[in-house]
């Protein structure tokens, strides 16, 4: 399961769990929501491949059905 979490003070918060595949241990990292949606709204593919290395590196974005494209989103420091 993949949870996910936005919040803006202006506007308030919300939060939805997806199925996902993944192997690995469990870990918080922190997107700047419009990137995320803007890398989300520009791939065609139905299915989306997230792939990251650790809560430090950016994560990228990746396509099945659309092989050119490729984002990559760097994560956010939250303390």
């Amino acid at each position: 399961m993949l949870g996910l979490e936005a919040g803006n003070p202006e506007i308030g918060s919300a939060d939805d769990v997806l199925d996902v595949e993944y192997q690995g241990e469990e870990f918080v990292i922190a997107f700047n929501v419009r990137y995320v949606m803007d890398t989300m709204q520009s791939i065609e593919s139905e299915t989306i491949r997230f792939e990251w290395l650790d809560s430090f590196h950016g994560g990228v974005f990746v396509g099945s059905e659309d092989p050119d494209y490729f984002s990559l989103v760097m994560p956010m420091i939250v303390s």
